[in-house]
């Protein structure tokens, strides 16, 4: 089964902070292919990334172009928004994987597939998301991480992973955590 991951970092992840990120997702699966796009030039909100990517229809043809059997779409922080976008440009999602780290929740319709998966550190008993999210709450089930954890898997916002993790830098159907996940709540939208 081929993957192909397509990764939109958090607000300031700049070129830079993705080549970094692409140097350690290769070096832990190299069968996977791999692509991460920068923040573009605008603020954290969701509207504002949107409008100012510019790449969105060309990934979106490149996703829907791909032959592998399954896509991650990823996003972090504000990047979701931009994850989220690319993902509503789709028109078969049939062999899409929806991936929201600590950032802007999907729509509804979104959510409702299976395949989508919310993730969200936890910290001090509270869900910590990086992104306002004025009107919003995150939704249930979703996939929450402990201080412990998260500082193995690390921010993913561009600057880089831990090479130490054991899975790659998005999850799996199964999904697959680091070697400590004993004080780890998994769910699964869906």
């Amino acid at each position: 089964m081929s993957t192909s991951v397509f990764f939109f970092g958090g607000f300031k992840a700049n070129a830079d902070n993705m080549k970094v990120w692409l140097d350690t997702a290769r070096a832990q699966k190299s069968k996977v292919d791999f692509n991460a796009f920068p923040y573009p030039d605008a603020g954290p909100k969701d509207k504002d990334a949107v409008a100012a990517f510019k790449q969105l229809k060309s990934v979106a043809d490149a996703i829907t172009k791909s032959k592998a059997d399954l896509i991650y779409i990823v996003g972090h922080s504000s990047g979701c928004a931009i994850a989220n976008a690319v993902d509503d440009a789709l028109k078969d999602h049939s062999k899409i994987a929806l991936v929201t780290l600590d950032g802007y929740v999907p729509d509804e319709k979104q959510r409702g597939r299976k395949s989508t998966q919310l993730w969200s550190a936890k910290c001090d008993d509270k869900l910590k998301a990086l992104t306002s999210i004025s009107s919003r709450v995150w939704p249930e089930p979703i996939s929450r991480f402990t201080n412990r954890q998260t500082a193995t898997i690390k921010r993913m916002n561009g600057r880089f992973i831990s090479p130490s993790s054991t899975s790659p830098p998005v999850a799996s159907r199964s999904h697959r955590l680091p070697r400590d996940t004993k004080n780890v709540r998994r769910t699964s939208v869906g």
